[in-house]
């Protein structure tokens, strides 16, 4: 398969959301200018700079266009002062966090699908790229990563998503950017119903061993 490029605008696009989601977590948490900056840097690239190190085709775009580093600082401004708002916007902050998924999933597998990589490891290669960032995001803000929460429906949503987009690419049914917004569009919603209604990932059964184990 031919290199297929992503738009800058979308790839710019998903580390400004990244940003934000990292940002607001960081504000959220008290964290000063310094925490928030590295919040939002390593929210909106960690996930893609992931996908460039195992897809192997040089050093990552984070790494080779300032824009990227520089779209990070933007979305660091623009949480850090706008703080005074935080308190009120829980809402907002959950659903830029489900828009990150979601494009950062598409565009993951995009790139995936444009180095060469089969179907199935261009599936693995948009949830690597989607979580990666928001792992590293909670994992530096002393929280339980999102991925790792008892039940919640996080990497499923991205998964379902990567699989419907490689799919609809590979079917050739719809168009590359018709694939594309209606698999960000299912991720979105998949992901605010499971908020909005608790829906859980399947746990193991009450008489697993280590189950109920204080």
């Amino acid at each position: 398969m031919a290199a297929v490029p992503v738009p800058p605008l979308i790839d710019l696009g998903a580390v400004l959301v990244g940003g934000l989601s990292g940002t607001l977590l960081a504000v959220r948490k008290q964290f000063d200018l310094v925490g928030c900056v590295s919040l939002a840097i390593v929210a909106g690239v960690g996930g893609g700079v992931i996908r460039d190190v195992l897809l192997q085709q040089g050093p990552p775009a984070a790494l080779q266009d300032s824009r990227y580093l520089l779209t990070g600082l933007v979305a660091a401004a623009v949480g850090f002062y706008r703080s005074g708002s935080v308190v009120r916007i829980g809402r907002i902050l959950i659903a830029i966090d489900a828009l990150y998924l979601a494009v950062y999933t598409v565009v993951g597998a995009l790139k995936a699908l444009g180095a060469g990589l089969a179907p199935v490891p261009a599936v693995f290669l948009g949830i690597v790229t989607a979580v990666g960032g928001g792992i590293l995001r909670d994992v530096l803000a002393g929280e339980a990563p999102t991925l790792f929460r008892t039940g919640e429906l996080y990497a499923t949503v991205s998964a379902t998503g990567s699989a419907l987009f490689v799919a609809l690419w590979e079917s050739s049914l719809v168009t590359h950017a018709v694939a594309g917004v209606v698999a960000i569009l299912v991720m979105v919603v998949l992901r605010l119903l499971a908020v909005r209604y608790g829906w859980k990932a399947p746990l193991p059964p009450a008489d697993a061993p280590g189950t109920g184990l204080a």
